[in-house]
């Protein structure tokens, strides 16, 4: 097998309005019931990934009002017609929470917005041709955008809470 390396690319956007809407995002997260997830594979204190489609997700217009101009700027970066919007959920994070590599299927692109976030405790990834991890300098009210197939995980937590809301999208048409 021969393996070449295309560049791939991360984009890192701060979301402007973190500040105005990070309580309201946490308060209206705070309203959704949720067990902790806890596997060999993660433990996740709340989150509503595996909840019925059917629950009410209430920051979710608001979040998904917040990212728009994010979404144009993807949109514009890859000269897409479209970016559609796959799905999205929240994961909190307690003290030694954790999430390994995974990948996510089914979308050309993953993103992460940090909705709290402590000493750059941010997401991992994996380069699979050089067998090393690397994580960029991210802060609360970054959001990450990357390619859903680039392994990534979430290191073990010990700094208080640490809320993301991540989503999958993809990129419908080029304009080139």
């Amino acid at each position: 097998m021969r393996v070449e390396i295309a560049h791939s690319y991360v984009i890192i956007q701060k979301v402007k309005e973190h500040k105005e809407f990070k309580n309201k995002l946490l308060s209206l997260i705070d309203e959704i019931k949720s067990d902790e997830i806890q596997t060999d594979f993660e433990k996740i204190q709340k989150s509503d990934y595996n909840l019925s489609e059917k629950i009410e997700r209430k920051y979710g217009n608001v979040f998904q009002d917040i990212i728009k101009p994010y979404n144009e700027n993807i949109k514009e970066f890859y000269k897409a017609e479209k970016i559609s919007i796959n799905n999205y959920w929240f994961q909190q994070y307690g003290d030694n929470g954790y999430h390994n590599f995974h990948i996510h299927p089914f979308s050309l692109l993953s993103n992460v917005y940090y909705l709290e976030l402590e000493n750059n405790n941010s997401t991992v990834f994996y380069d699979m041709q050089n067998k090393k991890q690397f994580k960029y300098n991210l802060e609360e009210g970054d959001l990450i955008t990357f390619p859903s197939l680039l392994p990534h995980r979430s290191q073990i937590n010990t700094n208080g809470r640490k809320t993301i809301i991540s989503y999958n999208s993809d990129v419908i048409g080029i304009k080139i």
